[in-house]
């Protein structure tokens, strides 16, 4: 129950009392009925988002005092290209474990001829500091993810289907002594770079899944959601909403363990455009009955991203600048902010496992500009420095916990 001097009440007294004398208005006053209206808008916004956080701080107690909040919990993306060793350094010092992305593209820019050498260096690296590791996509029919060479058998999908299956067996087989955690598939319910009928996209979905437990039964094998609020839907057919898609997966006895749910927001592209927290929390908690766990992987840019940075593949989208920040235009300490207050939303949920960091520096092929924890520059945001702190007082609850067990 809510107290009348919390601030949620306060607010939302005044979302209702402007809500009321705005429609007294709208007849004879109808500029100052919209003034108002606009404030209750505001206020309403402003109280379910302080809601939000209220609700997620005491199931976040909660779930501290009773030592259920995983071992490894933040982890944070990584740029193939940037090996600096102060930048591996922090990584080691400030997350629990490292995604580390494995585009086609990369892997094989030409047919058959697989390289290596960058992901070999980068899985190396991580064994050596005993950071776990989740690879992946392996699977992603994004431009930036799929080799050129593929597109020519577009509209052969039983070839398609075949060259799938040999990607993943040769980089399942590759790491499986080294990586234990596969992002198997990313964004193929989204289904708008590659012309896939709908049994083809589940068809796709389970192959993949089970050609990773085929050669590695022990693997633990995500499945990637990109969008999650589902925009895209309402202009391509052929795609499947984000909701039925995880349905499908769990009703059809895919073999899976759990849902990467990707929440990029800040940049006005489709299924980026910002989300407030509430809508955010209520999405998260629709995936509670699925039975499954989640790893969240979020990201928001420090500074606003302009026309010039925003990379678009459809010629026929429309560039909206004023659109896509939360509360006020992005910078380094509206980044901070966003990142402990979703922090504390995810983790306030007994299902969401681990939570990822898009990436941790910025760079020129980051899907979201100016997203990272870390500059071109090297020099750290605020938004690190929050992060630390929160997993450190994470940390700080666990030892307590354990200590505590001892002693009884």
């Amino acid at each position: 129950d809510i107290k009348s001097e919390h601030p949620v009440a306060k607010r939302m007294d005044k979302a209702r009392s402007c809500f009321i004398e705005a429609l007294c208005l709208r007849k004879d006053h109808p500029g100052k009925a919209d003034t108002l209206a606009m404030q209750s808008l505001t206020a309403s916004i402003d109280g379910s988002e302080e809601l939000a956080i209220a609700h997620a701080d005491l199931l976040l107690n909660r779930r501290r005092t009773t030592g259920s909040v995983p071992r490894h919990v933040v982890g944070t993306g990584v740029a193939l290209d940037n090996t600096h060793q102060h930048l591996r350094d922090a990584i080691y010092t400030h997350f629990d474990y490292v995604t580390i992305p494995m585009p086609w593209k990369v892997l094989a820019p030409e047919e058959g001829d697989y390289q290596w050498e960058v992901l070999d260096e980068w899985v190396n690296w991580a064994r050596s500091r005993e950071m776990p590791v989740i690879a992946g996509p392996l699977v992603s029919f994004e431009p930036a993810n799929l080799p050129d060479w593929l597109f020519i058998w577009e509209h052969d999908y039983e070839t398609v289907r075949d060259l799938v299956y040999e990607h993943i067996e040769k980089v399942v087989d590759h790491f499986k002594d080294r990586i234990s955690s596969w992002n198997v598939v990313s964004g193929l319910h989204v289904n708008n770079h590659f012309t896939v009928a709908f049994d083809q996209l589940m068809d796709l979905t389970r192959l993949s899944a089970m050609a990773v437990k085929k050669i590695q039964p022990n693997a633990r094998v995500l499945i990637e959601i990109r969008e999650p609020f589902g925009e895209y839907y309402a202009g391509n057919q052929r795609s499947i909403p984000p909701m039925m898609y995880a349905d499908l997966l769990i009703q059809g006895g895919i073999n899976f363990d759990a849902f990467t749910l990707k929440m990029l927001m800040g940049q006005s592209v489709n299924g980026q455009h910002t989300r407030d927290l509430m809508q955010i929390s209520n999405l998260l908690d629709h995936f509670a009955p699925m039975g499954r766990p989640i790893n969240l992987v979020m990201g928001v840019p420090s500074s606003m991203v302009t026309e010039e940075m925003i990379v678009i593949t459809d010629t026929a989208q429309q560039i909206d600048p004023d659109c896509g920040y939360w509360r006020k235009p992005w910078t380094p300490g509206v980044q901070s902010t966003w990142l402990d207050a979703m922090m504390h939303i995810a983790l306030s949920k007994p299902f969401v496992e681990t939570i990822t960091w898009t990436t941790v520096i910025d760079h020129s092929q980051m899907d979201l500009p100016l997203s990272g924890l870390v500059q071109e520059s090297m020099h750290p945001k605020p938004a690190l420095k929050r992060l630390t702190t929160f997993r450190r007082n994470l940390a700080n609850v666990r030892t307590e916990n354990a200590s505590a067990g001892s002693a009884n």
